[in-house]
């Protein structure tokens, strides 16, 4: 049994705050700009999504879909209509989504270019 200074490493008496700060994960330039990649695309294409899950949905259960009403669709005993409904309408959000997400992804392109171009005249001293 440790005493209250000494550490355990790699053993199972370890507090949890202790093997998270032994196990501290980094992430590397590369990794971030794939992960913002991916949430710029998210950002810009979640009403496509959206729109494209609902509009699945609604035809796998024979029920109609538009943005005009809400039409009842019953799946499983459940009335899914509202939210086929919102998801169909959620579209709409893709006017805004889409034209920021573009803006970001060009400052995306952006800042990896210049991340390139400095690491390149780093490796070039």
């Amino acid at each position: 049994m440790p005493t209250g200074g000494e550490r355990t490493t790699g053993t199972r008496c370890g507090s949890i705050t202790e093997l998270a700060r032994e196990r501290v994960y980094t992430m590397t330039p590369l990794k971030r700009y794939f992960a913002a990649l991916l949430l710029i695309l998210l950002i810009g294409l979640w009403p496509l999504i959206s729109v494209s899950v609902a509009g699945a949905v609604a035809d796998a259960n024979g029920c109609g879909l538009d943005e005009g009403s809400i039409h009842p669709c019953v799946i499983l005993g459940h009335d899914f209509g509202e939210l086929l409904y919102a998801m169909e309408v959620l579209g709409w959000a893709g006017l805004v989504t889409m034209p920021i997400a573009t803006l970001l992804f060009w400052v995306w392109v952006l800042m990896l270019v210049l991340h390139l171009v400095r690491r390149r005249k780093r490796a070039g001293r």
